[in-house]
């Protein structure tokens, strides 16, 4: 009996340089959340792209 090689299936691995480098947890009540992802979807935005924006803006002031 031959072995059969496994198909790797689904999404190819990441480079290392477009992983994501941390994971903050960040705790809000349901209607936080909601009102969260209705301003995401008003701006046509990831809820992570809203949430981090003002410190990216930040950032981009100081340079």
């Amino acid at each position: 009996m031959e072995k059969q090689l496994k198909r790797r299936r689904g999404r190819p691995p990441k480079k290392p340089s477009e992983k994501q480098s941390e994971c903050i947890m960040v705790r809000v009540t349901k209607a936080e959340r909601r009102v969260l992802e209705e301003e995401a979807a008003r701006q046509q935005v990831p809820l992570a792209a809203l949430l981090i924006r003002p410190w990216r803006d930040r950032v981009k002031e100081r340079r």
